[in-house]
């Protein structure tokens, strides 16, 4: 329900972009945890962080998802579909194997701030795709 009205007033194409920086801020900013000293800190820092990241990602999903129907053949949207949702989820194990294949030569601090500078590098060049000024 907040989508629409976010979108009443924000383009989708800025939305999309704002959502995947904030993201991108989200594994960044990760890395900074084991530096925080009080437990409180951490629970506290934690939580707001995974609270927006889950807004950001839950905003992106029916933005993606309303451009989908709107944009793909109704004849050819099962396969898309499909396809679609394989590579999506092809992708995990390979993120996880290249992940863990890091983690045996670098911190995981480390691994997750470098994922959110590269998330926040596709943000920016998100901003290029002519595709998304459609939106």
């Amino acid at each position: 329900f907040i989508t629409p009205k976010l979108q009443k007033r924000i383009s989708s194409r800025l939305l999309i972009i704002v959502n995947i920086m904030v993201i991108a801020l989200f594994y960044a900013s990760l890395w900074a945890i084991p530096f925080l000293s009080v437990e409180w800190m951490v629970l506290a820092f934690s939580s707001f962080s995974f609270l927006f990241a889950g807004i950001s990602i839950g905003l992106v999903n029916v933005i993606y998802g309303a451009a989908f129907m709107e944009n793909i053949n109704p004849d050819y949207m099962a396969r898309i579909s499909a396809i679609t949702n394989a590579l999506l989820v092809s992708t995990m194990p390979i993120g996880s194997l290249i992940c863990s294949g890091l983690a045996r030569f670098l911190p995981v601090t480390v691994i997750l701030l470098v994922m959110g500078i590269m998330s926040i590098l596709i943000g920016v060049a998100a901003v290029f795709v002519k595709e998304y000024r459609q939106l």
